[in-house]
């Protein structure tokens, strides 16, 4: 019995290390590679924005418009609104990071006009998530109250947990929905800069780097959820992110 828990102990260490590895790493790899690919010029020299009115005019019968944004990569799309906004260091910016950058956010429009349902459904769900997440952890805490001061009632005590289990299972749930959202996204935007010709082979090989490496923070930020309950990872927003 004794080496099992030291087997079920190493087992949880390696699992621990290999997420937070994972998760350091994803960050400093998106700035790193932002950093590089925002340095590259594209050789057509289009702009952001308007690469971004190109698409919507070219994909989305000019529906979606584009709007600036301040912050640092606070770029987004608004399904509400039908427009993507770009910060300001991408909107008339004419590198392959910005070109990327805006694509992912017309993939998102592609995503809203051709599969409403989906991105709806993860809104949705992500509202749902953020609201159990205020339960989650009372819940839990009382189901440990249970446990030490009315220990007799097990089916009382093992509610609780479950309940507790349940909302956080489904908080993951939504996570991994969120990282295939983001996935076809990116998928969006390379096929859009390929068929747009705005940028060329190598270009796109750059603009993929860039987009894999901001996927893999989402991927980070997962990994950092299943973890969040040992205290041990930064914090994430596991609930509603």
């Amino acid at each position: 019995m004794d080496i099992l828990i030291y087997i079920l102990l190493g087992i949880f260490a390696l699992v621990l290390i290999f997420c937070l590895s994972i998760a350091t790493y994803a960050d400093s790899q998106l700035l790193e590679v932002f950093k590089k690919t925002n340095n590259v010029m594209s050789s057509s020299f289009t702009v952001a924005s308007d690469f971004a009115s190109m698409s919507s005019k070219a994909f989305l019968n000019g529906e979606v418009k584009v709007g600036k944004k301040q912050g640092f990569l606070t770029d987004a799309y608004s399904p509400k609104q039908k427009t993507i906004f770009l910060s300001e260091q991408i909107y008339s910016n004419s590198s392959v990071a910005a070109l990327a950058i805006a694509g992912h956010e017309m993939g998102h429009a592609l995503q809203d006009f051709f599969k409403p349902k989906v991105l709806l459904k993860k809104t949705k769900l992500s509202r749902i998530s953020k609201i159990l997440g205020y339960f989650t952890f009372p819940i839990f805490l009382l189901g440990i109250f249970f446990l030490i001061f009315l220990h007799e009632n097990l089916v009382l005590c093992l509610s609780c947990f479950i309940l507790a289990l349940i909302f956080f299972c489904f908080a993951l749930f939504v996570k991994l929905l969120t990282i295939s959202i983001e996935k076809e996204a990116s998928k969006n935007a390379i096929d859009m800069l390929k068929k747009l010709r705005v940028l060329e082979d190598d270009e796109i090989k750059k603009a993929k780097l860039l987009l894999n490496a901001a996927l893999l923070t989402y991927v980070a930020d997962f990994l950092r959820s299943i973890l969040s309950w040992t205290l041990l990872t930064r914090k994430t927003k596991i609930f509603g992110g």
